[in-house]
């Protein structure tokens, strides 16, 4: 009984041990610098003046602004911009596609890709 005690004892202490060095950080691993790697737009490429936004026939406005899904590089590049969700009229939300395609951010190298949304709340 009494080896049983101390067997039992001895793994708690030895799984304990285990535990705390698995959560310590590694010291080969770079900390993830938030103001660094913070995405900020430094150029918009100009568009052409917007024409004026039609509702065609077929269209419904959803009363909810347009929402463009897209991901930042760390080049700065915006690739796979996408509408996520529709303004119902497809001038508008076409509008707001082609102003984020052009835009331009940091470069943040060694921070990866970063996958954003933008509501479109005052398009045209």
């Amino acid at each position: 009984m009494r080896r049983l005690v101390i067997s039992a004892v001895f793994l708690v202490l030895l799984m304990n041990l285990w535990v705390g060095v698995a959560q310590q950080p590694r010291k080969d691993e770079p900390k993830y610098d938030v103001k660094r790697c913070n995405p900020k737009v430094v150029s918009k490429k100009p568009i052409s003046e917007p024409k004026i936004i039609q509702v065609r026939q077929g269209e419904k406005p959803s009363r909810y602004p347009p929402v463009i899904a897209f991901e930042i590089l760390e080049s700065g590049e915006v690739v796979n911009a996408r509408v996520k969700r529709s303004s119902g009229i497809a001038d508008r939300d076409a509008y707001l596609l082609n102003s984020i395609r052009g835009w331009k951010f940091n470069s943040r190298s060694g921070c990866g890709t970063v996958e954003t949304e933008f509501v479109g709340v005052h398009s045209p």
